[in-house]
């Protein structure tokens, strides 16, 4: 029988090969442990998959309002954990709380998670309608995570005002709060309406609260010829089309959406006086059919694959270390002068108060 010689040269190389392909697959996983945020977070993350899947749960179904935004994050998501599906359905406000009680009233609950504002979390959260989860891998301030651990937001949106570039040139645009009712910008002003529940209402409560819009300032900004708009929408096609200069109400992504599409408008991000950041999060819904994977969601979100995916979609991440920053704008540790809501879950009842003042002073 004829047999191979092995001479040491070749059993050298072969050992060298197996070597190698080892080192590669060690460096592979370990970059893939880094992207999760270390071999702790990983293996966390993986034992809420495997219990997703022994369950027998193939989904994720998130409500909320920013399923267009978050494409990115959740095609991440579902590339990462293939043996679940996020399922989005765009529903916000009345329709959101309207939505969630008649699933808790039917006892068919279909929510498993939802992707909103503290404005909208809050009331949801006193109805007893979330279930409490805070994700161990997150580490953000305190002030981002909710009552009792109940919930732990993920995202900030970056809330503030917009130029049109063919209009106001880079050294003449306004750098605070404070010129935007100075006599140069008389009639180049447009809001979208505070005075409706949402992101500019909750940008000027923060502004009040802060004492950076006081009654004085709201009564320069009706005096000086300020258009209102009912939406974002219209606003942003207000300045567009040069009704006005200057757009105060729309967060920045929507705004860089019409960017990236050619528009000629710039966000006037951060300002000199004061900055408002929206926050934005995950909860889970109590009795959601999908328990397992809708945690695996709530807590991938703090990963620095997804934070960074986040600040792609236009939003700041709020997890330690500035993982997520939007493009263009600097990273979340160097904005300045950041006005926050004194108590947060106060917020919804602060942004009721300040809108009865806002349709009294401005309309």
């Amino acid at each position: 029988m004829h047999k191979t010689k092995i001479t040491r040269r070749a059993a050298f190389i072969a050992g060298a090969g197996i070597a190698g392909m080892m080192m590669i697959g060690n460096a592979m996983a370990q970059s893939d442990a880094d992207a999760l945020g270390g071999p702790e977070a990983a293996a966390s993350l993986d034992a809420l998959y495997q219990q997703a899947i022994s369950n027998g749960e193939n989904k994720v179904v998130v409500y909320g309002g920013l399923a267009k935004a978050y494409k990115g994050v959740f095609d991440a998501f579902q590339a990462r954990y293939p043996e679940i599906e996020v399922q989005t359905q765009i529903v916000f406000g009345a329709a959101l709380f309207g939505r969630i009680g008649q699933e808790f009233t039917s006892g068919q609950h279909v929510a498993d998670i939802v992707h909103v504002g503290a404005t909208a979390m809050v009331p949801l959260l006193n109805a007893d309608q979330i279930e409490p989860y805070a994700p161990e891998i997150a580490k953000v301030d305190p002030y981002w995570v909710g009552p009792d651990n109940a919930f732990v937001f993920s995202s900030l949106n970056v809330s503030g005002y917009f130029y049109n570039t063919d209009l106001v040139s880079d050294a003449d645009r306004p750098t605070s709060w404070g010129e935007l009712v100075g006599p140069d910008w008389t009639g180049k002003v447009g809001i979208s309406d505070p005075t409706n529940p949402g992101g500019t209402a909750e940008l000027f409560t923060t502004l009040m609260y802060g004492g950076v819009m006081t009654d004085d300032y709201l009564g320069k900004l009706k005096a000086n010829d300020t258009k209102i708009d009912a939406d974002w929408a219209p606003l942003v096609q207000t300045v567009l089309t040069g009704q006005r200069a200057v757009g105060v109400g729309p967060v920045y992504g929507m705004v860089n959406t019409a960017i990236q599409k050619g528009a000629p408008l710039k966000y006037n991000f951060p300002l000199d006086d004061a900055n408002v950041l929206l926050p934005i999060g995950f909860a889970i819904i109590k009795n959601a059919p999908d328990m397992a994977a809708a945690k695996l969601l709530a807590s991938w979100v703090f990963t620095p694959e997804a934070q960074a995916l986040i600040g792609a979609a236009g939003f700041y991440g709020t997890h330690e270390g500035d993982l997520g920053t939007p493009e263009g704008l600097p990273p979340l540790s160097k904005v300045p002068n950041i006005v926050e809501l004194p108590v947060l879950t106060e917020r919804a009842g602060m942004q009721n108060a300040a809108r009865e003042e806002l349709t009294r002073l401005l309309k």
